[in-house]
């Protein structure tokens, strides 16, 4: 009598069981799979240069009070492009960094319950190179 009719079977079991382990695996993850990171911080952040690019000083303003052209005597300066890219983690809230026409910005964000709110906006903080960071918008 041969045994080769039971092994076959057995390993049809084994690869079946496999798969099932495999297909139950790969859903489980995709469960938990973190989402983007602040997601409303960068909302917050093509809003408001949304509202620059189309001169809407009101609306930047209100959702960035220390934009210099906020200040009656101030102006903003044009902006023909921007992209805004994924937020970062940083020490104290979340970064988004963005280019606004070619130029690398870093937005701080603050979380303010659940809400954002934009802290500071830095230039490239690699072209100053061991000197402190300046503000983009001053």
């Amino acid at each position: 009598m041969s045994c080769r009719p039971w092994f076959l079977a057995a390993y049809g079991l084994l690869a079946l069981a496999l798969a099932a382990s495999c297909v139950a695996t790969w859903r489980l993850a995709a469960e938990h799979r973190p989402g983007p990171l602040a997601p409303g911080a960068v909302d917050l952040v093509d809003r408001f240069l949304g509202s620059v690019q189309q001169g809407d000083l009101k609306t930047a303003c209100g959702l960035f009070s220390a934009f210099p052209a906020c200040d009656p005597r101030g102006y903003a300066p044009p902006l023909r492009t921007y992209e805004v890219f994924p937020a970062e983690a940083a020490v104290d809230g979340v970064d988004v960094p963005a280019t606004l026409d070619g130029q690398y910005v870093l937005f701080s964000i603050a979380a303010t319950g659940t809400d954002y709110r934009i802290v500071d906006v830095i230039a490239d903080p690699s072209a100053f190179s061991g000197a402190p960071t300046a503000p983009l918008i001053a």
